[in-house]
């Protein structure tokens, strides 16, 4: 008798157990072919609209804890930011996370002088300007390292660096536009940009 009983509780723990990874197996199928899950509140703007990735893998960086070490790191950061801001489709929550690291890389002088809805204003304006004739910052190059000027005046550190900005119009390419970032060198030692001029492809080595 207890020989049996033990078949019989054996068989049920299995029986049981097989029930559970088939059920387990069946939710897994349902999950994955009733399309894509609802975005979480993470991937989400205030307005409902799912994020864009590649704006949040840059507005996602902390510049108080993660700053760029050098001129060239900041340069490469803020043309990061540039692309796509020109390129990306994005809410207004997103625009507004791009302007903020945007000025979080300028120095307290060119802060002083674009008040922030100024600037965001002027910015949002242009990117619309470029949006509306399918114009787009596609790519940057910086000038080769062994170029990049050094100086120091009144004891502040100063850099300069030219910087090719590749744009696209209507899927042509559209005149190059050059730059020359003057960057300074903050009490805390974080390179942050002063001011930019336009440049030109002679002024530019790379």
């Amino acid at each position: 008798m207890n020989k049996t009983w033990k078949i019989i509780r054996t068989v049920l723990i299995f029986a049981v157990l097989a029930a559970g990874v088939v059920a387990y197996f069946l939710y897994l199928s349902n999950k994955s072919s009733s399309g894509t899950e609802e975005p979480t509140a993470a991937q989400t703007d205030s307005e409902g609209n799912a994020k864009n990735s590649k704006v949040t893998a840059l507005t996602s960086r902390d510049l108080t804890l993660n700053y760029p070490g050098t001129p060239r790191a900041v340069l490469t950061y803020y043309s990061d930011l540039l692309v796509v801001l020109y390129k990306e489709n994005y809410g207004t929550d997103e625009f507004n996370e791009i302007c903020d690291h945007l000025r979080g890389l300028f120095d307290e002088e060119l802060l002083e002088k674009n008040p922030y809805d100024t600037y965001r204003g002027m910015l949002w304006n242009e990117v619309q300007a470029y949006k509306s004739v399918n114009r787009f910052v596609s790519a940057y190059v910086l000038e080769d390292s062994y170029n990049e000027k050094h100086q120091t005046l009144l004891g502040r550190e100063y850099a300069m660096i030219d910087i090719k900005y590749i744009v696209m119009e209507n899927g042509s390419m559209a005149p190059r536009t050059y730059e020359k970032f003057t960057l300074r060198k903050d009490d805390e030692g974080k390179w942050k940009i002063l001011f930019w001029v336009n440049s030109s492809p002679e002024e530019m080595e790379e």
